[in-house]
């Protein structure tokens, strides 16, 4: 059965700030996500705590993991080998840097995962957007 997870960046409320909550701002946090009477995004990280949650940060668990075992995530940067290819007369791998998005009720690194022989977690667009820049 999947697992249904959303992650998140921390952003605290005023009043969260001032009770000392924990985990801080900027910090990952995975969990349930929940809106509750403030309208602001939760994520209930353990069995009775919450903490709020950057609204552009929150991404679903894609039910996937990359071939370190690490969970996939929506606003992930993945790097994809399938196989070599020649380049100036040398090989290299074929590589693909894909960022994963929920589009038209899928995730776009499933059909990916089916073809390719490695599939790794390399960062996410909101800590590593420099991953996205083209090479020269």
């Amino acid at each position: 059965m999947r697992r249904f997870l959303f992650r998140g960046k921390v952003r605290q409320t005023k009043m969260e700030k001032s009770m000392g909550k924990k985990p801080v701002d900027g910090t990952w946090v995975v969990g349930d996500l929940h809106y509750w009477n403030t309208g602001h995004p939760h994520i209930h990280f353990d069995m009775v705590s919450r903490v709020s949650i950057d609204p552009d940060t929150i991404g679903e668990f894609t039910g996937m993991t990359d071939k370190n075992g690490k969970d996939i995530f929506e606003g992930d940067i993945i790097r994809s080998v399938n196989g070599k290819k020649k380049v100036n007369g040398k090989w290299v791998d074929n590589e693909a840097i894909i960022t994963v998005k929920y589009d038209i009720a899928s995730f776009n690194v499933s059909c990916l995962a089916l073809v390719t022989d490695s599939v790794e977690v390399i960062g996410n667009i909101y800590d590593n957007p420099e991953l996205l820049e083209e090479k020269v």
